[in-house]
């Protein structure tokens, strides 16, 4: 990847132009440099040579530079009571006792602030590890979960104004506390992770943030002075980020890896970075790479980042997992496989619940108690329901996707109605009430009106159902005709303006041994299914 340069300036316009600004001559008397000849035609001899292009104008909010740039020097701005030395790379090995790694941001009030109504909005919140010599993303989130702790933790802080955006979300600390933020995903680099811990080479982690004025009130933007920084820490404690506040206890047990220069906060998306890399890996941040590894410079977008495809994952006990036996659900390949590729479209799944199955659960009597999946480093929001059948789901589909496109006043500022659905139902209409194949299927295509009717655009893939094998013969017979019947409602269902597609989850899956207990899958079954997910999914968000 070439680095960008600052768009041109007037003197260089204006030479461009008129050969001025001191070029083309000696004296103001001189006569114009001669027009550059027509393309492939040789210019007439003694001609002067041909203008440069004018350089790019600048629209990246980052660079190598910067991100070597927040590596080293003072920080910008030190909030009173804070204790610092200054940008710096912690421990680059894993300590003993180390159960994963993750990345978060920290956001504060720097002495002259002077603004009462800015706010720092944050968005995409990434963490890259290099190992074997290629980056990988391994976290990303379009809004982070946060915070506020005491200066240097020493215990919970006065609770910050936090509000969701449309893009991202932004924050009105309170001085004398941090705003620490994560992803919202949790923690990344668990052992069992597509990028574990062991073996890391370096670590990069990045955060856009801006200054905002609500509308209607005064801006206040030259007065605020507010800094934000990013890191990463070896973690060896039960604090999984993903669904709880970490006790400041936790926070300080982690071993940090490093921490960013703390920059303030301007009125443009701006990135601010932490790595613990040399500067010929720093570089290779900067190499476009088709798949598998990274697109050129994490947050280089300033203006026209979009907002993240929405994908909610409809579906019962196979989507949704349980905690015992451990049952992450294909979400998390999946997940991990969208962001582990960064040529991908951002994402962020949607749903009103993120836990896991402990107990209860059957058509009709809702598994309540969930907990977190035992290895959190994927975006776990869903709506699946242990033990439900469609017509279950149905009935409470509407007040969820009500739910996840409410508005905040006029604003519409927490809107996160889905763009993508991929719903995997149907097993327990046959396990469990013996319907008719071709009664669950239009159950399913009265789904699909549902969701239409929250969005009319949404993308929508359908699964034929993965294999099941208990001892009753007719259940397992049973699964091919459901399929057969799903098949022919979504070609029926699909339209230009809100495709409908299928999956084929039941071929290639082996119920013998990609089953733990005849009906969910087991890892092995998990990664089969996320593989078949994957290709719709991509397709739907592009």
């Amino acid at each position: 990847m070439k680095n960008r340069v600052v768009a041109p300036t007037i003197c260089v316009v204006l030479a461009l132009m008129a050969a001025a600004c001191g070029g083309g001559g000696d004296s103001d008397s001189d006569p114009p440099a001669a027009p550059p000849p027509p393309p492939n035609v040789p210019a007439p001899p003694g001609s002067p040579p041909a203008p440069p292009p004018p350089p790019p104008p600048t629209v990246g909010a980052n660079s190598v530079a910067q991100v070597k740039a927040d590596a080293i020097g003072s920080h910008e701005a030190i909030p009173t009571g804070l204790t610092t030395t200054g940008p710096l790379a912690g421990q680059r090995t894993p300590p003993a006792g180390t159960v994963a790694f993750g990345g978060y941001g920290e956001l504060y009030i720097a002495p002259g602030h002077a603004a009462t109504n800015t706010r720092v909005q944050l968005r995409n919140f990434e963490t890259y590890a290099l190992r074997g010599g290629r980056w990988t993303r391994v976290q990303y989130s379009e809004r982070v979960a946060g915070a506020a702790y005491t200066m240097n933790y020493g215990g919970i802080g006065a609770a910050a104004d936090v509000r969701a955006e449309a893009n991202g979300m932004s924050v009105r600390p309170v001085n004398g506390t941090v705003f620490r933020f994560w992803p919202q995903s949790g923690l990344t680099g668990f052992a069992q992770s597509p990028v574990p811990f062991n073996n890391l080479e370096a670590v990069f982690t990045t955060v856009q943030a801006r200054l905002i004025t609500d509308a209607g009130q005064t801006d206040d933007r030259a007065r605020a002075r507010m800094v934000v920084s990013t890191a990463a820490d070896w973690v060896s404690t039960g604090s999984l980020y993903a669904t709880e506040m970490p006790s400041p206890a936790n926070i300080l047990a982690g071993t940090p890896m490093g921490v960013g220069k703390l920059r303030l906060v301007g009125n443009d998306w701006g990135a601010t970075n932490f790595q613990s890399a040399t500067g010929a890996q720093v570089d290779a941040l900067g190499e476009a790479q088709e798949s598998g590894g990274i697109a050129p410079i994490a947050n280089s977008s300033r203006i026209d980042a979009p907002a993240a495809k929405r994908v909610i994952l409809i579906g019962d006990s196979i989507t949704e997992g349980s905690s015992s036996p451990v049952q992450n659900s294909f979400r998390r390949p999946l997940w991990n496989s969208v962001v582990g590729d960064a040529s991908n479209p951002l994402v962020d799944f949607v749903g009103t619940r993120s836990g896991v199955r402990s107990l209860g659960g059957t058509c009709g009597n809702p598994a309540s108690l969930t907990t977190p999946p035992s290895i959190p480093d994927f975006d776990t929001d869903h709506e699946a329901y242990w033990g439900w059948c469609v017509n279950d789901v149905a009935a409470v589909l509407p007040g969820s996707l009500a739910a996840l496109a409410a508005q905040t006043g006029a604003s519409r500022i927490d809107n996160r109605r889905p763009d993508v659905a991929l719903v995997h139902l149907g097993t327990n209409d046959i396990l469990q009430q013996t319907q008719n194949p071709s009664l669950i299927a239009g159950e399913l295509a009265n789904l699909v009106g549902q969701l239409r009717a929250a969005n009319r655009n949404i993308r929508v893939v359908v699964a034929q159902v993965i294999p099941v094998s208990r001892g009753d013969a007719t259940e397992s017979n049973q699964v091919p005709v459901l399929n057969s019947q799903i098949a022919a409602q979504v070609a029926s269902l699909s339209t230009t303006e809100s495709p409908v597609t299928l999956v084929d989850q039941f071929t290639g899956f082996n119920a013998a041994t990609d089953l733990y207990d005849g009906v969910h899958p087991t890892d092995a079954g998990e990664q089969k299914m996320a593989a078949k997910w994957l290709p719709a999914l991509k397709d739907a968000i592009r």
